[in-house]
């Protein structure tokens, strides 16, 4: 820890790390200036000034925000935006995350102008690469090979910050790269991992044989601040995890353990799991969770004593200790009505699977023979309580094409495929949401499950309460005007539907819906 009161600046102060991090720097007795692009959240905390940020490009209103500070600590970045496809394109990073770099380069030069005395970026462990399978664990001497565009755009970054400061005698930089970050209330692959353990459900995870580094938040918080006063971090690169590597399956049971749940573990071939992935166009994530991932975190125990404050066991207990009823893990309070509706649900997505297996196949064949790339296409959308899941569509888009909804490109009849025009009018590319209607993470009936990015939307659907809705297949807003309607006129009728809903209204619904797909009402593209 810094032994001495610095006045430190975080960037992303609002995201999952940001928000942890201005409270720990505040308790350890430090001024904190916490900015954000969106309005501040969190309480009124003593030390801690908030700003917002609405462009971190901008430099000039940075430079004079981040006057008399000693220390910028750079969260903030875009960190979801993947390719449409197995793997990176070539110009991904560039494409995709050039928000990142940009923001980056700015803040720098804002920090410089500002007479910051050292920037510290928070990387990922992926500018390493992607798995250490056959070799030794990941340090600081290896060459960077991020292989995800996300972990490239990081790469930028990092090159971006040691050119800007390598002829600087009033700043210096610090440059750490953290691996999967667990902690309460996370978001991304370990949120998803721990609501599946506290609920319940089995895994098909217990074959995997591997070893990979995690890092606890508590024990992430605990090394940034001790880079931000300590001598030896000047111009230094870390790798940092927590002191124990465990394979997939155990951090399951170890997470399972935490909340005093069992591990529902089963032990299914991987082989068959990678198979079947492959042919959903779902192989890059189960790599992560398959592939070895180890790091070797001896230069930062050497150069500034840091030892892990928490133990895995102990880092995933204190990530348990949230509120039982929170949003974070908790299923949503069931609406009256929800058991009549979840049985219809499941039952008709049973039959309807039943008899459009081979109508399935067929669709599948053409998608795979019309264009390269997977058969399905993957997007994570924001479902009931706003919590993420993973829904899939028949593929109607070239892989290349920028991940935002579709009213958002330029000439989106560029990125159709051959069946992609077709896909869309017809409405068979949401064929593949039965599973998730029998999963439960949607209803045939209700709200459009927004993308991840689609801020405006789901802030104004909680607003209206309508994030307490299953997300539906085909909903009241789709029937009265689909792609043409703007959000708050779509936001207004889910509204509406929050309020009237019915079994009766919902067979209205499916109804009025068979029409409008029959006619090609309301597709814009």
């Amino acid at each position: 820890m810094s032994t001495v009161p610095l006045t430190i600046a975080v960037t992303g102060a609002n995201g999952f790390i940001g928000r942890a991090l201005v409270q720990h720097l505040a308790q350890g007795g430090h001024q904190v200036l916490a900015l954000s692009r969106s309005a501040a959240r969190g309480d009124a905390v003593s030390g801690v000034r908030r700003a917002q940020v609405s462009d971190y490009a901008d430099i000039a209103p940075l430079t004079a925000l981040l006057r008399d500070c000693d220390v910028v600590v750079h969260l903030a970045a875009l960190a979801h935006f993947v390719p449409r496809g197995e793997s990176a394109q070539p110009d991904a990073a560039t494409r995709l995350f050039a928000p990142n770099v940009r923001a980056t380069k700015a803040v720098v030069q804002a920090a410089q102008a500002a007479g910051v005395q050292r920037f510290i970026l928070l990387s990922s462990i992926g500018v390493n690469g992607s798995h250490t399978d056959g070799r030794a664990p990941f340090t600081e001497q290896d060459a960077a090979q991020p292989s995800e565009a996300y972990a490239q755009s990081k790469w930028l970054c990092e090159q971006a910050l040691v050119v800007a400061t390598q002829n600087s005698a009033s700043m210096d930089y610090v440059i750490v790269r953290p691996p999967l970050v667990y902690g309460a209330h996370a978001p991304g692959r370990f949120g998803l991992l721990q609501r599946t353990v506290v609920q319940g459900k089995w895994l098909p995870l217990g074959g995997i044989a591997n070893r990979r580094s995690f890092i606890g938040l508590d024990n992430l918080l605990d090394f940034i601040e001790r880079c931000t006063g300590h001598p030896a971090a000047r111009n230094q690169v870390f790798v940092v995890a927590d002191s124990e590597a465990v394979s997939t399956p155990e951090f399951v049971r170890r997470v399972a353990s935490a909340w005093h749940k069992p591990a529902r573990l089963i032990n299914a071939p991987v082989w068959l799991l990678r198979l079947l992935l492959t042919m959903a166009g779902r192989r890059a994530p189960f790599e992560r969770l398959a592939a070895s991932l180890e790091i070797d975190c001896t230069k930062g125990h050497r150069l500034l004593g840091w030892q892990p404050p928490y133990s895995l066991d102990l880092g995933l207990q204190r990530a348990a200790q949230v509120d039982p009823d929170s949003s974070a893990i908790a299923p949503f309070a069931p609406r009256p009505g929800h058991a009549i509706k979840r049985t219809f649900d499941f039952a008709l997505a049973c039959a309807a699977l039943c008899l459009l297996t081979l109508p399935l196949l067929v669709l599948a064949a053409l998608v795979k023979l019309s264009s390269p790339g997977p058969v399905l296409y993957w997007s994570a959308r924001v479902g009931q309580g706003n919590r993420l899941f993973q829904m899939p569509k028949f593929r109607s888009m070239r892989i290349d094409t920028p991940v935002v909804a579709t009213h958002l490109l330029t000439n989106p009849q560029q990125w159709l495929t051959p069946m992609g025009g077709f896909l869309r009018r017809s409405s068979l590319d949401e064929l593949p949401q039965l599973l998730n209607i029998l999963r439960g993470d949607m209803s045939f009936v209700g709200p459009r499950p927004a993308l991840f990015n689609q801020h405006d939307l789901i802030e104004l659907r909680t607003e209206k309460g309508v994030h307490a809705l299953v997300p539906g297949l085909t909903g009241w807003a789709q029937i009265n005007g689909r792609d043409d309607l703007p959000v708050t006129a779509k936001v207004a009728l889910d509204a509406y539907y929050l309020g009237h809903q019915s079994p009766a209204f919902d067979l209205k619904i499916l109804a009025l819906t068979a029409v409008k797909v029959v006619r090609g009402d309301g597709v814009a593209h």
